[in-house]
């Protein structure tokens, strides 16, 4: 845009905008170390800052930021001037160190399904910077040793089993070390250690056993387990020390009466245990199954991994049908999983798939909504099996919200099947637009403050609207919507008390929200604030709305900051009645009560039949140079006429209690009445808040009175009578007209 001074005669600038964009040539970012640890349940911050970028605060206005999930392309969290989308649940950037440059992002409560690589994004207008690295997700093991001080006789077997118990990854080793008289000896033979179980939490757990012999040397032993896994720092050792015993011998029986009678005792005893044996022995063969609970997570969020986990337990024989089945909203049961185990020792499960289920496409990486791996039996210490079972689900709210899974065990010791079911409601987070208002606020405008909060279930949310004045310390609720679960389609809004201002001062008024539902069956609000602006106390101010759901762990927020304009207003411009050509004299003038401070004030000056007006100089506002409080601040005058007789005085702008600006101009005018008489001095004005137009103010006509004339009659020579003589009259000094 070029300067007003450099537009061609009777070109008009309608509207001039003084925007600050951050600039740089080229963006530097760093970013967190690659492959970095954190464990499950803990917070993490990702670093990523940038350099390189004027001025040394940013705008944000002129900053955006993404974070993403790398290997989805998922959005994790985003920040465009001003609003804010965390679509992972208490994603944070701090917006006061990114104005500085630091867009590092807070993750709460990491857990294993975040492991991977993420990539940070920052534009600053007109420049954009972006690098990626990874995280690495551990679950320290929990180690335990099913005893501490064990006794074994000597000759018998024992055993001692070392339980591993959700770590995270996968990869681990278990030894076993002997320590006898301060010789450690790592063991390699007795070792029987099961296959890895996947925990409904996508952890791991493990089991090995350590079979163990011993003789009388073997006394006061020490057992080790050593666990190796990346979430230790050194190998993890728990020990158990073995006391071998000697068993007593029996003393030989008599060949007495006494050996007769315990003889015929001990038969009948014998007799009775047979027999008892016999009767129950078919009891003893065969264990009905138990089911537990069906373990799932606390909400299920649309389109987000949960797991579904569940333990079928105690029986036995082996044989056992696991059926899983779907019952969706006024639709027919789906069969979804069979599982069948056979006496097969080799074959640990068998499964069968039921009807195929349409694809859910919603940020979930699996193909449908429900997958399942074959689960282990696993026979226990007591001689019955378990099976641990485990489905991972994508939940869609628009078929799965109120579905119904059912597990059935068929198992030949039971009559009628067992069941357990869990009932499906899906929760989806509100996204929230960004906060629509007018451009160009003028004080004394009443405007419309707009947004949408959409896409969530249930029904129930809160939304709260605050606003933070230049005067105040922290932000005040304005109003607050509350809709419960089962409430009608409109809302009234509460005003907090505590800020409740009166109707000649409140600026802020709100209408009743209205919410509706989506054909998905997700819900959707539009909500509406009218601000009457007022410059003195709107300007400046934050305006923040707050979102709770409870598929959220921290609100949503969005935020806009007001822009209020105020108009010019310029002071009457009193002319001297008469000037004469020659004389000086001061014009003053001032303009007031406008914001923000970029302003225009030129002079123009019209002469006789003149169409277009001669524009003589201009004062124009520099932007950096902002006075402090009521400190006046000159501004530069810039001239465009070589007419010397109308000269400026540097201008001077200060700033008034209620924000607002006001400048005094003066010009001093020698009167030329060659060049002036009859002339219009105009001065106009261009600024934001006039809205594309000029306000002008014609200081009015100049009258300038010439210098009258002086007659001189030189005297004649002496004449005589009768005889012709000339005489001769000067007029002198006089100004044209």
């Amino acid at each position: 845009m070029s300067a007003p001074g450099g537009a061609s005669e009777g070109t008009t600038l309608l509207l001039i905008l003084w925007v600050s964009i951050a600039g740089s040539d080229a963006l530097e970012m760093t970013i967190f170390k690659d492959q970095l640890e954190v464990f499950q349940g803990q917070d993490v911050v990702l670093d990523c800052k940038v350099t390189g970028y004027t001025p040394a605060v940013l705008n944000l206005s002129f900053v955006a930021v993404e974070w993403r999930f790398v290997s989805t392309q998922r959005l994790v969290y985003s920040f465009n001037g001003g609003f804010i989308d965390a679509l992972r649940s208490g994603a944070t950037v701090t917006l006061e160190n990114l104005k500085r440059g630091d867009a590092s992002l807070h993750l709460p409560k990491v857990q294993i399904e975040e492991e991977g690589e993420y990539k940070c994004i920052v534009y600053v207008t007109p420049t954009k910077a972006e690098k990626s690295s990874s995280v690495r997700v551990l679950a320290e093991p929990k180690v335990t040793l099913s005893e501490r001080h064990f006794t074994i006789n000597n000759g018998s077997e024992g055993a001692l089993i070392c339980d591993v118990n959700r770590f995270y990854p996968k990869t681990h080793g278990i030894s076993w070390v002997k320590v006898s008289r301060g010789v450690e000896t790592e063991i390699t033979t007795g070792i029987i250690t099961q296959i890895v179980v996947n925990n409904s939490d996508r952890t791991f757990s493990v089991s090995s056993k350590l079979n163990i012999r011993p003789t009388l040397d073997d006394d006061g032993n020490r057992y080790r387990c050593v666990v190796k896994h990346r979430a230790f720092s050194d190998n993890f050792t728990l020990e158990a020390e073995l006391t071998v015993v000697v068993k007593k011998p029996q003393e030989p029986a008599g060949n007495g009466p006494g050996a007769v009678i315990g003889g015929v005792v001990g038969l009948l005893v014998i007799v009775l245990l047979a027999a008892a044996a016999f009767c129950f022995w078919k009891k003893w063969t065969q264990a009905p199954p138990k089911i537990t609970e069906i373990h799932k997570p606390t909400h299920f969020i649309h389109g987000q991994h949960a797991d579904l986990s569940w333990e079928v337990t105690g029986f036995k024989p082996k044989e056992i049908e696991i059926v899983v089945l779907l019952t969706r909203k006024r639709k027919q049961k789906l069969k979804l999983f069979v599982w069948k185990i056979t006496k097969d020792e080799n074959v640990s499960c068998q499964i069968e798939e039921g009807v195929p289920l349409v694809d859910v496409k919603d940020g979930c990486e699996r193909v449908n909504s429900f997958t399942a791996e074959p689960p282990r039996c696993v026979q226990l210490e007591n001689g019955t099996f378990s099976v641990k079972c485990l489905i991972g689900f994508c939940p869609d709210v628009s078929v799965d919200d109120g579905a119904q899974m059912t597990v059935k065990v068929h198992h030949k010791t039971l009559k009628t099947s067992l069941e357990k079911s869990v009932k499906f409601e899906v929760e989806v987070p509100p996204t929230m637009t960004e906060i629509k208002m007018p451009t160009g606020i003028v004080h004394g405008d009443k405007v419309a403050l707009t947004w949408e909060v959409n896409g969530f279930n249930p029904q129930a949310i809160e939304i709260a609207v605050l606003v933070k004045r230049k005067v105040d310390q922290e932000a005040k609720e304005l109003f607050h919507w509350q809709i419960q679960k089962k409430e009608k389609q409109t809302i009234p809004s509460d005003i907090n008390p505590s800020v409740k201002e009166t109707t000649q001062v409140n600026s802020f008024t709100a209408e009743v929200a209205k919410i509706k539902q989506t054909e998905k069956g997700t819900f959707s609000v539009n909500c509406s604030v009218a601000v009457c602006a007022d410059v003195s106390r709107d300007n400046g101010a934050e305006f923040t709305v707050r979102v709770k759901h409870t598929a959220m762990e921290n609100p949503l927020t969005g935020c806009v900051t007001l822009h209020v304009a105020a108009p010019p207003t310029i002071t009457d411009i009193l002319l001297p009645t008469d000037m004469t050509h020659g004389d000086c004299s001061t014009l003053s003038w001032s303009v007031s009560g406008f914001n923000p401070r970029p302003i225009v004030i030129a002079v123009l000056l019209k002469r006789g039949e003149e169409r277009t007006p001669e524009k003589l100089f201009y004062w124009q506002t520099i932007e950096k140079e902002q006075p402090a409080g009521n400190k006046p601040v000159g501004i530069p005058v810039t001239s465009l006429t070589r007419d010397v007789s109308i000269t400026p005085s540097m201008a001077v702008i200060t700033q008034g209690t209620t924000g607002t600006f006001g400048v005094r101009c003066d010009v001093t005018m020698c009167a030329d009445v060659s060049r002036h008489d009859g002339t219009e001095l105009i001065v106009q004005i261009k600024h934001e808040a006039l809205k594309g137009s000029l306000k002008e103010a014609k200081i009015g006509t100049l009258h300038v009175k010439g210098v009258p004339p002086k007659i001189t009659i030189p005297k004649p020579r002496k004449m005589t009578h009768g005889e012709r003589a000339e005489l001769q009259c000067a007029v002198t000094g006089f100004t044209p007209g």
